[in-house]
């Protein structure tokens, strides 16, 4: 049989093709699958009212893309942190700015961003630290004794859980409340009840006494 060998790598034209075809694929792995971030984000402080102790959180941002929204999370220790509330993205591309009032502040109190892309994934901003030496106002609760409903003032930064217990420690109502909080407590009888209420970060939790007529 004549002419029965393989041509060389160098002039198989099957073989060049399918080198060139692997190169082509390895470079695009290596070089063009690095998608932009969603954010970059410029600057990220707080500060904390002379007057009223309260804090508030400001960033500013560069560039948005296929950004969704900015968690604002609160922490006692820096560690372990909890969900304050939530600020819609603008996903402008040129950059925005934004604010968040986080409520009254007393001792130190660590924050940071979580940034949501309209995918699913997040990022984290650097932790903010503020500091207040102020005095948290009371846990006001009117009128009191109670009839039908109650206003609950005085409540601690972010979202708070507020439960009433009965004097043999069951708990008899619950719900969720964010600076102030009405409760509707028509329905228990006549008693001398506890309001318990804790911050959702479980950085304050606080008592009082409720009676019901």
């Amino acid at each position: 049989v004549v002419g029965g060998g393989h041509g060389s790598p160098a002039t198989d034209p099957d073989r060049t093709q399918i080198i060139g075809e692997a190169a082509t694929f390895l470079q695009a792995i290596v070089c063009g699958g690095a998608a932009p971030l969603p954010v970059t984000l410029a600057s990220f402080t707080g500060r904390v009212g002379s007057a009223d102790c309260a804090a508030t959180l400001t960033w500013r941002t560069a560039s948005e893309q296929h950004s969704y929204a900015y968690e604002v999370q609160s922490s006692a220790d820096g560690t372990t942190f909890a969900l304050l509330g939530t600020v819609p993205s603008q996903n402008r591309p040129a950059g925005a700015s934004y604010s968040y009032r986080a409520g009254q502040l007393a001792g130190t109190r660590y924050f940071r961003l979580r940034m949501l892309d309209t995918d699913g994934t997040a990022a984290y901003s650097p932790v903010v630290t503020l500091t207040a030496a102020c005095e948290v106002a009371p846990l006001l609760l009117v009128p009191n004794p109670v009839r039908d409903y109650a206003l609950v003032s005085g409540l601690p930064a972010g979202r708070c859980q507020l439960a009433v217990y009965n004097s043999a420690g069951q708990r008899v109502y619950r719900t969720v409340a964010e600076g102030s909080a009405r409760l509707v407590l028509s329905s228990l009888p006549a008693g001398v009840y506890v309001l318990r209420v804790t911050a959702e970060d479980g950085t304050h939790a606080s008592t009082t006494r409720l009676v019901k007529e």
